[in-house]
C-alpha cells in the first residue's frame, strides 16, 4: 500500500494519532569476541529492547533493559544504530511503538540469564555465523536494525 499526500508529515501524523504511542530502546550488544547478545522470545530471536520508563533517557533504557531481559548488566552505549516503528494490537487495544536502537559494548565473559517472566526461554552470545543464521528468521524490523551495524 501506499499513501501519497502533498504532506507526508501530516499524513503521518494523522496516522499515528489512530495509535496508542509506546516509546521503546534496546541495543545490539557486542562482546570483545564480536559475539552478539541476543534473545529468543515466543519462538523468534529477537534483540534486547523495552519500555521507557519516566524521567529515563532512551540510552538509559536501553542499559537497564539489556540487564533485565538478559542479566548481562553493565552494557555501555557506543552509539545510535536507528530508530523503528512497528505496530501491534495488544489487549485489544492498537499500539504504535517507536523503538530507539543503540550500538552497546559489553565485558566478554559475561553469563547471560533470560527474563523467563517476558517471555524469553534463551539469552545467548551468538557468533557471527550464527547471528547471520538467526536473522534470517526473525522480525524485518530486527533484520533492519542489524544492518545498521555495516
Amino acid at each position: 500500500m501506499a499513501v501519497i499526500s502533498p504532506d507526508a508529515e501530516a499524513a503521518f501524523r494523522g496516522f499515528a494519532a489512530e495509535f496508542a504511542a509506546v516509546e521503546a530502546a534496546g541495543g545490539i550488544v557486542v562482546d570483545a569476541r564480536g559475539a552478539w547478545l541476543m534473545i529468543h522470545r515466543n519462538g523468534r530471536w529477537d534483540l534486547p529492547k523495552g519500555h521507557v520508563e519516566a524521567g529515563e533517557t532512551f540510552a538509559e533504557c536501553a542499559v537497564r533493559e539489556v540487564g533485565e531481559e538478559t542479566g548481562v548488566t553493565g552494557a555501555e552505549v557506543v552509539r545510535p544504530l536507528c530508530d523503528t516503528l512497528h505496530a501491534y494490537c495488544l489487549c485489544g487495544r492498537w499500539e504504535l511503538k517507536r523503538t530507539h536502537w543503540f550500538e552497546m559494548r559489553a565485558a566478554a565473559g559475561a553469563a547471560p540469564a533470560p527474563q523467563r517472566e517476558e517471555g524469553i526461554d534463551r539469552a545467548v552470545w551468538c557468533m557471527p555465523d550464527e547471528v547471520r543464521e538467526h536473522l534470517s528468521a526473525t522480525f524485518p524490523t530486527i533484520r533492519c536494525v542489524a544492518a545498521c551495524m555495516r
